[in-house]
């Protein structure tokens, strides 16, 4: 496959269909631990192509694990004929999610008491890159598995996993502060939604003078990595200038 398009920059979300979203957001924010980004009803006549059901309306909730920024869908289809099925894992078409936890105990304990299901009790793997810690299997309101996972007492010694992304650092204009104000909402309306698309990791700038940006990007090169500063309203604009880009080791 030739470099450049075409390929994956980010993952974007997991999407689970659900029957009733207010019942499944409950359970994945306060039994989970999720965070919820939010909440909506859409019926955008597109959707319903991309989905293949026309006149469909969509009920959703989106949720973030806030350590690793990794989305959460929930999506009710309404107004569309639906029928559940078997979703026990050795069924293909099905899935599972997981979430590494730190503690795997307490959030069984917590999904139980709250009249949720487990498909098995706690166990302490005994191979594998969980070996010596925590694994349990729990029921979600529509019985899709969802994966808890512990790290063992061993695992500091474990090799450090690293990501490579790349650090990409823009200079502000002279006359930054005085210009950047009709186009700082559209900016910053770009940044938030590369960041939840997982192409930015992190973003901002020195808050002692405005002199730098700088931005952890996920790229397939560098030159990626530079383009997304390049499409930037501040850019095009002149508020950002002289846009240098190093790749960065990211300790994940």
């Amino acid at each position: 496959m030739n470099a450049g398009a075409g390929r994956p920059v980010a993952f974007g979300h997991v999407g689970l269909q659900v029957t009733d979203v207010e019942r499944s957001r409950t359970y994945y924010r306060d039994v989970i631990g999720l965070r919820e980004l939010e909440r909506l009803t859409r019926n955008d006549p597109y959707l319903g192509h991309v989905t293949g059901y026309p006149g469909l309306t969509l009920d959703i909730c989106l949720l973030v694990e806030p350590a690793s920024g990794v989305l959460l869908e929930l999506l009710e289809y309404r107004d569309i004929d639906r029928r559940a099925v078997d979703p026990a894992t050795a069924n293909p078409g099905t899935c599972h999610v997981c979430f590494e936890v730190d503690d795997v105990d307490v959030i069984h304990a917590r999904a139980v008491a709250s009249g949720h299901g487990s498909v098995n009790a706690p166990v302490t793997p005994t191979s594998g890159r969980w070996a010596g810690g925590r694994s349990v299997y729990l029921t979600d309101p529509d019985g899709i598995r969802v994966e808890l996972v512990q790290r063992g007492s061993a695992a500091p010694d474990a090799p450090v996993e690293s990501e490579a992304v790349f650090l990409v650092e823009v200079r502000f204009a002279p006359d930054a502060a005085e210009r950047r104000g009709p186009f700082r909402a559209e900016h910053l309306g770009r940044v938030a939604a590369l960041k939840r698309s997982g192409v930015i990791i992190e973003g901002g700038a020195y808050i002692d003078a405005l002199s730098t940006s700088l931005m952890l990007i996920r790229a397939e090169d560098a030159e990626a990595a530079r383009q997304v500063a390049l499409d930037d309203v501040y850019v095009a604009q002149g508020i950002w200038q002289d846009i240098s880009v190093r790749p960065f080791g990211r300790v994940v």
